[in-house]
């Protein structure tokens, strides 16, 4: 794999982004693109548990946080996820 395919792939992965966005995106403007099984390789392989453990440590200092408090408001939007 090439440093530059791992970069890439790693660098749409973190912020948020998807595959299919970034890879329109890059044919618009007529340049090259990881293969969409070297992105999910590298995923697999690199990134999915590294951001898990993050989450996990930055979940476990919030809760934590929180228990100090005496209490807690959580607020919604009362939606539920719905679209309608």
């Amino acid at each position: 794999m090439q440093g530059g395919d791992f970069m890439l792939s790693t660098n749409i992965l973190l912020p948020g982004n998807n595959f299919s966005n970034v890879a329109l995106l890059f044919r618009f403007m007529n340049m090259g693109m990881v293969a969409r099984s070297t992105f999910y390789a590298v995923q697999d392989t690199y990134c999915a548990d590294a951001v898990k453990q993050f989450w996990e440590h930055n979940r476990g200092l919030v809760i934590d946080r929180l228990r100090t408090k005496d209490s807690v408001v959580a607020l919604a939007d009362g939606r539920m996820d719905s679209p309608g």
